[in-house]
């Protein structure tokens, strides 16, 4: 019984790290509606299986490590770039990527992108 207990111990702490170090993503599901998946990273989060087809994702939650660098999502105003119904790219200052999604012309399968 105790090596029952034991396995099944091990075997949940093998899951914590991943649970542990996860983010939080957004993206744009294929019904035009903004969506949210916990993932270790960006290329995990695009595997969520509603996601459109020409959405990205934004880091909304947790941080990730790139080249030794922690980034976290930043709370002030910035520029966020996207697709507008006529296909071009336009840009909309907004505290967070939710609201920069608010734009009243942007495109139904557009996500948004931080570039300032």
């Amino acid at each position: 019984m105790k090596k029952i207990i034991i396995g099944a111990v091990m075997t949940l702490a093998s899951f914590l790290p991943l649970a542990t170090f996860a983010s939080t993503f957004a993206y744009v599901d294929v019904n035009g509606n903004l969506g949210s998946v916990d993932a270790a990273n960006a290329n995990q989060a695009l595997t969520v299986s509603n996601i459109a087809y020409n959405s990205g994702v934004v880091l909304l939650g947790g941080s990730v490590t790139m080249s030794g660098l922690i980034s976290s999502p930043q709370s002030s105003v910035g520029t966020y770039q996207y697709v507008d119904v006529s296909g071009k790219i336009s840009a909309v200052q907004a505290n967070s990527p939710e609201q920069a999604l608010t734009v009243s012309n942007i495109a139904s399968n557009s996500g948004v992108v931080l570039v300032r």
